[in-house]
């Protein structure tokens, strides 16, 4: 294969890697991964874990790409245990040690304050 070459297909699975975003569930979660939707991922109430009026979220990997959009989505009103508190505030924590790359739309259906912690430097 001639220098030429190999430096393009390079270059190509440079870019393709680029534009590729990871959002993955941590260990403690109720769900494997989030449904991902096209360039959305769709992040359900049910796969956190409520705590009085707090929803937390855990992560492995939190990375967007240009055009991706992440939506912490609430639970439909009606289908949802009227014996658990307004969520008021929703903590959203990456601890797979990697920083996050946020290029694309972070969503909230929630009518609450918004946490994304990442630890890692």
């Amino acid at each position: 294969m001639s220098a030429r070459r190999w430096l393009t297909l390079m270059g190509a699975a440079l870019l393709a890697s680029v534009g590729r975003a990871d959002v993955t569930y941590d260990a403690n979660s109720a769900a494997d991964a989030p449904l991902h939707a096209g360039n959305t991922y769709l992040i359900e109430e049910s796969h956190g874990v409520q705590r009085g009026s707090n929803l937390f979220h855990g992560f492995e990997r939190f990375e967007l790409a240009p055009g991706e959009t992440a939506f912490f989505r609430p639970t439909f009103p009606e289908l949802r245990d009227p014996g658990l508190p307004p969520i008021e505030h929703v903590i959203a924590r990456v601890s797979g040690g990697v920083p996050s790359s946020i290029r694309g739309t972070i969503l909230s259906g929630y009518d609450a304050d918004f946490y994304l912690l990442n630890p890692a430097v």
